[in-house]
């Protein structure tokens, strides 16, 4: 799955060109397809993704035919004051995401945040349930942070896709079964950060770009890539992809020739269930809130 979030914003860690251009995206995209690539992963919070993804897609019928955007509700449709309020705010974000990507039509759309699925009795999630008996929406699910979340939503039968972090460092979603559960429930799981917005994949990053007590198991498993001959991405994607039940990775890339290097490490095989332990023994596992992601640009408290 292609990540959308590089389309739209200078986004992780180890960004180094900023946003790209709509015709470094058109490249993009059309590399990403020519390789096998049939999945952006888009959000109305990317920046200027939706809008970007809608122009080239509407620009060529015939990468159109090919790829097709899920993207996220605005997170903050939650925040309303009332009921009536956040109604507004929903149907505005489906309908601002169906400009943009130029699509009458979402084939699937999450919820950025999960706890809006319940929030005021569950009005909003009701709205999404109708919008797909009205054609608007084709499937809907969320977007989670912790395996709690996961547990919460997976009961409900209108829950087709969760999205969740997951990664040879994060290991919190395996640990909780995460993966054989959305199998046995036949929810599509989709699983991002897996190189830690950059913290697997590039060495150098500078001082402060995670939390500092990580380092030390960020250098394990770069000690582990290095041992076995292959890179950081590599030895993420290959861990990540081991991984029963994950139905997508969500891959971001800043330019064309690093979704061809993208596109030639899913091209490898994927690690044993031996090889995925002996690298977990290895590197250990972090405290959780070390790899939630979500806390790590948060100030104290």
């Amino acid at each position: 799955m292609i990540g959308g979030a590089q389309l739209g914003l200078a986004y992780g860690l180890a960004n180094r060109s900023g946003r790209p251009t709509v015709d470094a995206v058109r490249e993009m995209l059309s590399v990403a397809a020519a390789g096998g690539a049939t999945t952006i992963d888009t959000a109305a919070a990317y920046g200027d993704s939706e809008s970007v993804i809608g122009a080239v897609l509407a620009a060529d019928v015939a990468l159109r035919d090919r790829l097709w955007a899920i993207t996220k509700i605005a997170p903050d449709v939650g925040e309303a004051a009332d009921a009536a309020g956040a109604v507004l705010r929903l149907r505005a974000s489906v309908d601002e995401s169906r400009r943009r990507l130029r699509q009458d039509h979402l084939p699937l759309v999450l919820l950025h945040r999960a706890g809006a699925r319940t929030a005021f009795g569950g009005a909003l999630w009701e709205v999404l349930v109708r919008l797909i008996e009205d054609g608007v929406l084709g499937a809907i699910g969320v977007s989670v942070y912790a395996p709690e979340e996961v547990l919460a939503a997976i009961a409900d039968p209108h829950v087709a896709a969760i999205q969740v972090p997951l990664s040879v460092l994060d290991r919190r979603m395996v640990a909780a079964g995460v993966p054989e559960l959305c199998l046995e429930r036949g929810v599509a799981l989709f699983a991002r950060s897996v190189f830690m917005q950059g913290a697997l994949a590039v060495p150098d990053l500078p001082p402060g770009s995670y939390p500092e007590p990580l380092g030390k198991f960020v250098a394990r498993f770069g000690a582990e890539a290095t041992h076995r001959g292959c890179s950081g991405a590599g030895l993420a994607l290959a861990y990540a992809r081991a991984i029963p039940g994950v139905a997508g990775l969500v891959v971001g890339a800043e330019s064309a020739e690093q979704v061809l290097l993208n596109l030639a490490l899913f091209g490898e095989e994927p690690l044993g269930p031996s090889e995925a332990a002996e690298i977990e023994a290895a590197i250990g596992r972090p405290n959780d809130e070390l790899v939630d992601i979500s806390r790590w640009n948060r100030p104290p408290g």
